[in-house]
């Protein structure tokens, strides 16, 4: 059986993790993190560390870019402050 872990931020599904031999391939589901599609990660805590650092180097350089506006549908401001989550399809949060 394959492992699928959803990796989310603010609620929104950033795309998604599926085991390889070398680690975790992300699959990017929201083109904001679309330059990370298809990369091989060792570990998903690094999935959610580069999906962050996508997120919030976007929203501090372009606050009002629609990729950004349109992740949140919304003017992207942030209250209160959410963080990347990795969730697994039984929706239980993982510590990784």
């Amino acid at each position: 059986m394959t492992d699928v872990y959803a990796i989310e931020i603010f609620g929104r599904t950033a795309g998604l993790a599926v085991r390889a031999l070398s680690g975790f391939i992300f699959y990017s589901s929201d083109p904001l993190f679309d330059r990370i599609d298809g990369r091989t990660y060792r570990r998903r805590s690094a999935i959610h560390a580069s999906v962050k650092e996508i997120f919030e180097g976007a929203r501090s350089r372009h606050p009002g870019h629609p990729a950004v506006a349109a992740f949140f549908g919304w003017n992207g401001t942030l209250t209160p402050y959410q963080d990347a989550t990795i969730q697994n399809f039984a929706g239980a949060h993982t510590g990784e």
